[in-house]
């Protein structure tokens, strides 16, 4: 009897784990139109390269990370992400009102390093829907300190297309979700393959289809 309990079990976790071979990945596809990189960069005060806002799919979350470098900080962040930028907090004028982005730090210690993970579902985000294209309002109040002494303050912002019907200066990051592994990725076999099974081999089994058993 414990004999056909373990094939039993021994089956199930060989079916468990060609599914999870077989499941669908999500990853980010391309920032801005391009899939070489999963970042771009941030821009202060319209022209000055501060560092970067970078993109990445880890477990559920979407993680967007806030970069500076050199003698460049942040204290106060703010992120929105939607698939229609129509959709973004703005004012009467057009112009984007980060204090009311969902995502945000503020009045932080200053830092140069700073992720926001943003669950898949909340964006909302499956498999199903990909490949799918979002938009990223990154905003941040950066500043330059050289021993010690704050010598510049400027407002900065992720880099993409320009704001449009607005006199303010900014951009918004596009980026596009998909998945790998998923059905549409597996080109459909010539013939019928057979189903693997579980047997007892020794002290241990494996998911075998040469013994003549089929679907």
């Amino acid at each position: 009897m414990k004999k056909y309990v373990y094939v039993i079990a021994m089956f199930a976790l060989c079916v468990i784990g060609m599914s999870s071979a077989n499941a669908a990945t999500p990853y980010v596809a391309s920032v801005n139109g391009s899939s070489n990189s999963s970042c771009v960069t941030l821009i202060a005060g319209q022209n000055i390269n501060v560092g970067s806002v970078c993109f990445a799919i880890v477990g559920n979350d979407l993680v967007v990370t806030y970069n500076t470098t050199g003698d460049w900080y942040f204290n106060v962040l703010h992120l929105w992400i939607g698939s229609d930028p129509a959709d973004v907090p703005s004012n009467s004028q057009g112009t984007p009102v980060p204090g009311q982005f969902p995502y945000k730090l503020e009045e932080s210690d200053y830092l140069q390093s700073y992720p926001f993970p943003i669950p898949l579902e909340s964006l909302p985000f499956t498999c199903d829907d990909a490949p799918a294209t979002f938009y990223v309002y990154a905003h941040a109040n950066v500043v330059e300190i050289v021993d010690g002494e704050t010598v510049e303050s400027e407002t900065a912002w992720s880099g993409g297309v320009k704001f449009g019907n607005t006199n303010r200066w900014g951009w918004y990051t596009t980026i596009i979700l998909d998945c790998e592994g998923s059905d549409d990725d597996q080109e459909e076999p010539t013939d019928p393959q057979p189903f693997g099974t579980a047997f007892a081999n020794g002290s241990g089994a494996t998911c075998f289809s040469e013994y003549g058993f089929s679907r």
